[in-house]
């Protein structure tokens, strides 16, 4: 996806500088960083809690 945005946008940054990316290696792991994703907007004010962000997605990964 970089290549191809590159190609069309030379010069122009895609990704926030300090951006690191890391393997997810278990499901324990993955279940950490999307708790991590979707409690962002709580931590942020913008929610009483991870499920109540209309955006967050959350209910697709996780059932009350």
């Amino acid at each position: 996806m970089t290549a191809t945005f590159r190609k069309f946008k030379p010069g122009v940054t895609l990704w926030q500088r300090g951006y690191v990316d890391d393997v997810i290696n278990s499901e324990k792991e993955f279940v950490n960083v999307l708790r991590y994703i979707f409690l962002n907007p709580v931590k942020e004010g913008l929610s009483e809690g991870e499920f109540d962000y209309p955006f967050s997605g959350a209910l697709d990964y996780f059932t009350l």
